[in-house]
């Protein structure tokens, strides 16, 4: 009795015949429907005349941990409606079982529900634990075909792009900012479809998406009244990434950073050690050295300090002893066609001979390019370039084993050649390098200046007494990404390291300290959301850029003024892409968690279930 109350707890419609236990683990239950009649699921005939009985399986909630099975006695009617085109038809178990299903309904909700909590193959192991076999093709199967309630249109939409292959395939993901939910998933990132999914849903006011192209062109598109908004975080990373592209060309400011530097800002080392340095900075000097530069230009630059606000002592404390380098200049060269003519070098004679098979023989830019041997947009840029192009080298890469070179060249003449001696001794001094950085200039080394002693004589090694060991450990070089980073940060928020190795790069030239302003300005634009500003900043971006400034600033500028309107509202409205940055972890986690089942679609489920359950 106990039996049948539990398992027909919520169906007073059927009658329990008998229970059975066929195996330690299972149980099995006969039952049949207690209805006289049935309807007709054709033509709604009520019948009560039997023809004949069968008997479905179905597999069933677990029974105290063993799996249940019902054996559910079916009877078919006849149907006596002569205009219906059944002639038999079998009763429904409603509210049991579906049509022609193999387990109940209260089964198939349970394995949906740890389906799209746990996948395919740990959705099988859980299940399993719970007394139900199946098979994770099954659950996934289940978790495909679940459907899911329509999504009301968003007001505010959040817009970012996700990796179905790092590099190779992406798709996008849209969220209901108000909501904070994920809607939909596109099979890629293209302009069309995102159009094509904005049109088939009007009423999307407010879009909010990163600085990619394709998103701006298709809200362009779908929804031509809807406000752009580009991402906050978005325009600080493209603001670093264009700082990091400064510092990449004027690498020599990041080598040079002293052990001294780890100490507070206000000891500095002497000028002696920093060659390019020639005088230490009043209080207000940096606002002369930027003032210094404008008044060249016929205009007035705002002093540092106001841009801070509220830092302005602290940065005052900080700029107190920046020591200033004297002002460089770039000399661009000109070369003409008749100095290549003179030097002979490849470029030359390449710029010559494509010259020659465009003007003397007629010969097309596809032509040219294979007969020698080199790409169409090369022909194309030197046919258009009135000069011969000069390219300059590619600036020397900083390294980590720059600051031990000198170390390593004093232990080389005092007999020491071993590498691995050698490698001990510099990890003793703070290197945070690999063997192999070592190995190869201890290669170089040797070739430019052999060992001076037998190679006996190298094997020995001095006793460990003469290992000079430094108590202080040198710094590490600064980083391009890491200097980048120093020039967008509050300076209040600096440690007393970072401001150490701030001042260093301000201390560096004139275009790192208008850098460092302009960076800061549109930084404190982003945070406080005064976007009002932002054709202000623009203007004084190109005023220096015009003066052979900043260059990679400049670049950032036109990118800005292509996406002005969107960037202007993004640095006033208060829309934040988090939530969408937030839902696309969430989506790799779970593509992760799949272990390559994440098929699109069943991706797309388990993506869009949570939030609509």
């Amino acid at each position: 009795m106990l039996i049948e109350e539990i398992i027909l707890a919520d169906f007073s419609h059927f009658q329990l015949d008998w229970t059975a236990f066929e195996a330690p683990s299972q149980v099995w239950v006969q039952l049949h429907l207690t209805f006289d009649y049935a309807e007709c699921p054709k033509c709604g005939w009520v019948s009560a005349r039997v023809h004949s009985r069968y008997v479905r399986h179905l597999q069933d909630l677990s029974l105290l941990g063993k799996s249940l099975r019902l054996h559910l006695s079916v009877r078919r009617f006849f149907c006596d409606n002569v205009d219906c085109p059944k002639r038999t038809f079998a009763e429904q178990p409603t509210g049991l079982a579906g049509y022609k299903a193999r387990r109940t309904l209260r089964q198939k909700e349970l394995l949906q529900t740890i389906a799209f909590a746990e996948g395919g193959k740990p959705g099988a192991k859980a299940a399993a634990a719970n007394g139900i076999q199946i098979s994770k093709d099954t659950m996934l199967r289940l978790l495909r075909h679940t459907s899911r309630p329509p999504q009301p249109t968003p007001r505010i939409l959040g817009v970012d792009d996700w990796a179905k292959r790092k590099g190779v395939e992406y798709g996008t993901i849209l969220v209901d900012l108000e909501r904070h939910c994920p809607i939909d998933l596109l099979p890629d990132r293209e302009a069309d479809t995102l159009a094509k999914w904005l049109t088939d849903h009007p009423g999307v006011e407010i879009v909010s998406r990163d600085r990619a192209s394709a998103y701006a062109d298709g809200t362009r598109r779908g929804a031509p009244g809807a406000i752009q908004v580009a991402d906050r975080f978005h325009l600080l990373k493209n603001l670093s990434d264009h700082l990091k592209a400064l510092f990449e060309r004027k690498a020599a400011c990041l080598i040079g950073a002293k052990a001294e530097l780890a100490e507070p800002a206000n000891q500095l080392p002497a000028s002696d050690s920093w060659p390019a340095l020639t005088t230490i900075a009043a209080p207000n000097q940096l606002d002369q050295l930027v003032k210094l530069e404008t008044e060249e230009e016929g205009q007035e630059s705002p002093k540092v300090s106001e841009i801070v606000g509220e830092e302005k002592v602290v940065f005052e404390a900080l700029v107190a002893a920046i020591p200033l380098a004297e002002k460089q200049t770039e000399v661009v060269v000109v070369v003409s066609e008749t100095e290549v003519e003179q030097t002979g070098g490849r470029k030359g004679l390449l710029y010559q001979e494509i010259k020659r098979l465009a003007n003397e023989e007629g010969c097309s830019q596809r032509e040219i390019a294979h007969h020698l041997q080199i790409s169409r947009q090369t022909v194309n840029k030197y046919l258009k370039a009135g000069r011969l192009p000069r390219y300059t080298p590619r600036p020397v890469q900083p390294s980590k084993l720059d600051l031990y070179k000198p170390y390593l060249e004093q232990r080389w003449q005092a007999g020491i050649y071993k590498g691995q001696q050698l490698y001990r001794e510099i990890q003793g001094r703070g290197y945070r390098g690999s063997w192999g950085l070592l190995a190869l200039f201890l290669a170089q080394h040797r070739i430019a200046h052999p060992p001076v002693v037998g190679r006996k004589e190298t094997r020995g090694r001095k006793p460990k007494a003469t290992i000079q060991k430094s108590n202080k450990r040198p710094q590490p070089l600064l980083s391009a990404r890491e200097a980048a980073l120093l020039m967008t940060w509050k300076v209040g928020e600096l440690k007393e390291e970072q401001r150490g190795k701030l001042l260093h790069l301000l201390g560096f030239d004139a275009e790192v300290v208008a850098a460092y302003q302009l960076s800061q300005e549109f930084a404190t634009m982003l945070r406080e959301r005064k976007g009002q500003g932002l054709e202000e900043w623009l203007g004084r971006v190109e005023q220096k850029v015009a003066s052979q400034q900043v260059r990679e600033l400049g670049s950032f500028a036109r990118g800005i003024r292509q996406d002005q309107a969107a960037v202007t509202a993004g640095l006033t409205l208060e829309i934040s892409q988090g939530q969408v940055e937030g839902q696309v972890n969430r989506l790799k986690t779970l593509k992760r968690a799949m272990y390559g089942r994440a098929s699109f679609e069943t991706l797309k489920a388990r993506v869009l279930h949570r939030e609509a359950a």
